[in-house]
């Protein structure tokens, strides 16, 4: 399972209105591109509130990645005010059957 990335983006202060105001058209982004999608979620405080947003992409290089989360339109409300990728390489877990030698 080569050529992943990983993005981790932490929304901006006081985005939670931009969040829920773009939530459907984010969802139907991720729909879309379901099978570039390795697996996501929203990292949550322990309050249960959203401060962020995880993927893993089954995309590489870090560019083609890039790409693809711009196009969110979470990113293009400001939800999210930084972010970082990362190439990824699945090493071990259930995920991908083991481990890697």
């Amino acid at each position: 399972m080569n050529g992943h990335c990983a993005i981790y983006a932490w929304d901006a202060c006081g985005s939670a209105a931009k969040r829920k105001t773009v939530q459907s058209a984010h969802l139907d982004h991720v729909e879309i591109n379901i099978g570039k999608i390795a697996v996501a979620w929203p990292i949550k405080d322990v309050g249960g509130q959203s401060i962020g947003s995880t993927f893993i992409l089954k995309i590489a290089p870090v560019a083609e990645a890039e790409v693809l989360f711009r196009a969110d339109p979470y990113f293009g409300a400001g939800v999210w005010e930084r972010w970082e990728i990362h190439p990824f390489i699945p090493a071990a877990g259930e995920w991908i059957g083991g481990k890697i030698l």
